[in-house]
């Protein structure tokens, strides 16, 4: 499992050094530029860019390197780091509550900026049976607080996952749970601007006609630079 996870970083680290540097064509130019393509070769095609849906090593390995989440894994390790998150969560009540404060200035390539309200849509949205993504009653997810109910169709929003203010979010779980922290960090739990579902019709992000130029949450550490639309486009380049 460590190998495997270890390969698909990997892939996305290379990617976002590629990233960094794309569109430029001199070896010797030291900052990166904006625009031009970068082409990937995967064996096979991805078969979705949903990070509610994609359960698959290609799809994923793409989903790392244009979505963020609230953690992420620090380098080659298992060790977990903040990535949205201004630092690790502060977890109370005998390990069943988790409290996430989020970054300031951290925005979506459509300007706006994230907020505790996102991971809660992108979320539910995520368990949401009519979203038919994997982790929808399954046990992953299934211990937040007020989940089952939500699965099973009993109420209309996940009681567990709580918007404190703008950059608070809190979690409940029904029992403690240590592997908690790590199913935040699969890319599951990445997030997404309601409005670009919205705009797509409320329809699962599939195939290739993914929501590429509002879905993207990057982190400037990776970079360096803020998120423009064009670095989207170029870190996907021809799959479009």
């Amino acid at each position: 499992m460590y190998q495997h996870r270890a390969r698909l970083m990997g892939v996305t680290v290379t990617s976002l050094l590629l990233l960094a540097a794309c569109g430029t064509t001199s070896t010797t130019t030291t900052q990166p530029v904006a625009g031009g393509t970068l082409n990937i070769a995967f064996k096979d095609d991805p078969k979705t860019l949903d990070p509610a849906v994609a359960y698959d090593t290609t799809s994923w390995s793409v989903e790392r390197a244009i979505y963020n989440g609230l953690l992420d894994y620090k380098g080659f390790t298992t060790q977990l780091a903040p990535d949205i998150a201004e630092a690790m969560p502060s977890i109370t009540n005998g390990g069943k509550t988790y409290t996430f404060k989020i970054r300031k200035g951290v925005k979506f390539s459509n300007g706006r900026e994230v907020t505790a309200d996102d991971f809660k849509y992108s979320w539910e949205r995520m368990l949401d049976p009519k979203t038919q993504g994997p982790m929808t009653g399954g046990s992953f997810w299934g211990g937040v607080t007020g989940a089952q109910d939500f699965f099973n169709a009993k109420v209309d929003h996940i009681s567990g996952i709580k918007v404190i203010d703008a950059n608070t979010l809190e979690v409940d779980l029904d029992a403690a749970n240590q592997s908690f922290l790590n199913i935040v960090a699969m890319p599951f739990g990445f997030v997404i601007p309601k409005e670009a579902v919205a705009a797509a019709g409320g329809r699962v992000i599939g195939g290739l006609q993914m929501l590429l130029h509002q879905a993207f949450a990057q982190v400037e550490q990776f970079t360096g630079l803020p998120a423009p639309r064009e670095a989207m486009a170029c870190a996907l380049g021809d799959l479009r």
